[in-house]
């Protein structure tokens, strides 16, 4: 199976949702699912985020949620259910196949969701008003009515310069700075980050024990072919949850010393 370009994502959505649900804000991924035949939303208790459930005889579907989610998820796995949709109603050339295809499918899906809640020249038109930095994610999650998480991705994928976006928690019996999820993939970059908990210099490990948004350097590791290269790269990180649940988000600038405040 070949991945589908996104152009070719965004064009299914042009095609398949109408246009005046995708400029409202927040989008109201509700009626985009009934556009697309689902005849009822239930919110119950799962063990898993979403269930999506063909009615018989091609009468449309029934999306299940979690009540134990947040609104914000909430939205993220309908969305995300009306993406199979999409794809199953949308694109006879693809056929998933095997747990790796599946896994495509669910990655594919989550791009779809991406473009749903968070349409990309609409988010473009509001994030460029307001700094291409972390201290932007808070309101353009708010105005979009999704997570920090998926706002910050969205404005690292969307950015007309590089931003490497990092979620680090704390995880193991001795509670190691991890590193959750990278956007981009180090792997498309070459690029991968070097922290430490014990390096209180770097933003990262100052985020994790201290309130509002931290700065200065942190160092990245660079493949060039069999070759290593250490590099520093401006970075703005911010803390996020309480002391049990502590997280990090950080941004990191390839192509800026510094940016505004």
């Amino acid at each position: 199976m070949a991945l589908r370009t996104e152009k070719q994502l965004n064009t299914l959505v042009e095609e398949r949702v109408p246009s005046d649900l995708l400029e409202r804000l927040p989008v109201p991924v509700d009626k985009i699912a009934n556009c697309l035949g689902v005849k009822h939303i239930l919110i119950r208790p799962l063990d898993v985020s979403a269930l999506l459930v063909p009615l018989e005889n091609d009468r449309g579907f029934v999306i299940a949620i979690n009540e134990s989610d947040n609104l914000e998820r909430q939205r993220f796995s309908i969305a995300h259910e009306v993406a199979h949709i999409l794809l199953s109603t949308g694109c006879n050339d693809i056929k998933f196949r095997g747990l790796v295809a599946q896994a495509a499918e669910e990655s594919i899906c989550n791009e779809l969701a991406a473009e749903l809640l968070m349409p990309r020249d609409k988010f473009k038109r509001l994030a460029s008003s307001y700094l291409w930095s972390v201290t932007s994610i808070n309101k353009l999650a708010t105005q979009f009515q999704v997570s920090l998480q998926a706002s910050a991705r969205r404005l690292a994928e969307l950015a007309p310069e590089r931003i490497y976006a990092h979620f680090w928690g704390l995880r193991g019996e001795r509670k190691q700075v991890k590193l959750l999820w990278a956007e981009p993939h180090p792997s498309k970059t070459n690029a991968s980050p070097i922290t430490a908990l014990r390096n209180r210099s770097s933003p990262v490990p100052e985020a994790f024990h201290s309130k509002g948004i931290r700065r200065g350097q942190m160092r990245f590791q660079f493949l060039r072919g069999q070759i290593s290269v250490a590099k520093e790269i401006y970075t703005e990180a911010i803390g996020l949850g309480n002391a049990r649940n502590r997280y990090v988000l950080s941004f990191s600038y390839p192509e800026q010393k510094k940016l505004p405040i």
